[in-house]
């Protein structure tokens, strides 16, 4: 079974990226697919503060899209919400003022995560409730 545009299948159906060139020039040319947008969509990014929610977050608004990131470390530029991401209450609130400001949003990355890492036995059930709350 093939994919639209040859990409490669997998036993759950079509993956995300295209495999290596087949003309042996190399590795696929990615260079389309990262150019900045001429159609620009809005973006949220949870844990958007640092790490790789930053990076991803840096990444889109550089491609042209309109990004608002959502941590509940504040941080500085770009349009950010400290929000915590388990309460629905700051979610809704930040949401709408996201929804009113860029209109609707397309582009979701859950990049959140909770800090704190601990053998799982030396946990308890509060905690790794937060752990559930804060990731998913």
């Amino acid at each position: 079974m093939r994919c639209e545009k040859n990409w490669s299948t997998s036993a759950a159906g079509c993956w995300d990226y295209p495999p290596q060139s087949t003309d042996n020039a190399g590795p696929f040319n990615w260079s389309h697919h990262l150019s900045p947008t001429s159609n620009p969509r809005t973006a949220i990014v949870t844990g958007g503060a640092s790490g790789i929610g930053a990076a991803i977050a840096h990444r889109l608004a550089s491609d042209g899209h309109r990004v608002a990131t959502l941590d509940i470390t504040p941080a500085e530029g770009g349009v950010f919400y400290e929000v915590d991401v388990t309460d629905r209450a700051q979610i809704d609130t930040a949401l709408a003022d996201i929804h009113s400001r860029f209109g609707p949003v397309t582009i979701l990355v859950n990049a959140a995560g909770a800090e704190g890492f601990a053998r799982f036995l030396d946990i308890s059930f509060a905690e790794w409730q937060r752990v559930i709350d804060v990731s998913l």
